[in-house]
């Protein structure tokens, strides 16, 4: 199982930057009126790694792609039963507005993960999404789409 720097499960507002214009809600043509949706770009800097065996613990700190702090992140994650190159991960984000949670599977095969936001506090009360991190050789690239 590889290690993806990516993002958290417990955060506490002491550890939340401030949210950038970069973090924009635009309106959405493929949802109702009432309905938006807001995308986020993040790249994301290790602080800490803990080794779980066979899981692990990522503390990250999250910037805006102009290189602003946005907020922090604790990820999770642990093999998935008899698969040791497959990884579920559960992650909680804190930013300035509140927290999403948001889980993925990684696997060592691909530098590409999917999953999904299932929810989020603040600001973020009842949101629902995806995310796609994509490693780079220089760290980890996410998008979050984020519906209302």
């Amino acid at each position: 199982m590889k290690r993806h720097t990516v993002l958290l499960t417990v955060v506490t507002a002491a550890l939340v930057g401030s949210v950038t214009p970069a973090l924009a809600t635009t309106p959405s043509n493929a949802h109702p009126a009432h309905e938006t949706t807001q995308v986020l770009h993040l790249r994301v800097a290790p602080v800490s790694f803990i080794d779980t065996s066979p899981g692990y613990v990522a503390i990250d700190d999250d910037f805006d792609l102009t290189g602003a702090k946005v907020g922090s992140d604790v990820t999770t994650c642990r093999p998935a039963p008899g698969d040791n190159e497959t990884a579920r991960c559960d992650v909680g984000l804190g930013l300035a507005g509140g927290l999403l949670t948001i889980t993925f599977t990684e696997s060592d095969a691909s530098a590409t993960a999917y999953g999904r936001v299932t929810g989020g506090t603040g600001a973020y009360t009842g949101v629902r999404g995806s995310v796609v991190i994509k490693e780079g050789d220089d760290g980890a690239y996410v998008t979050l789409t984020l519906h209302r």
